[in-house]
């Protein structure tokens, strides 16, 4: 399966009070900024997993993620022109 994001895609990234499992998300981390993707919420925080997961830095090494480190979720791929689209699914 093709990863939902490709190097060079730009977004468009907005606060959000409500999250699920499947959302696109930007999370703060010690090196920078990531996009990941939800697979598992608990009192102890977000498991946060990258599409290509043989090649992402994802939860598997860093654990937990709180919620204070998420930035907002990823709707709308605005760029390159050719894949843009709503990424705003449930």
């Amino acid at each position: 399966m093709e990863p939902t994001l490709q190097a060079g895609d730009r977004v468009l990234c907005l606060p959000w009070w409500l999250y699920r499992v499947g959302h696109i998300v930007v999370a703060r981390f010690e090196h920078g900024v990531s996009v990941k993707r939800i697979e598992r919420m608990s009192g102890r925080g977000f498991w946060l997993v990258g599409d290509n997961r043989s090649r992402s830095t994802d939860s598997r090494e860093l654990g937990w993620i709180p919620r204070s480190q998420l930035c907002g979720r990823v709707i709308y791929r605005y760029a390159p022109p050719d894949r843009e689209r709503w990424l705003f699914s449930a």
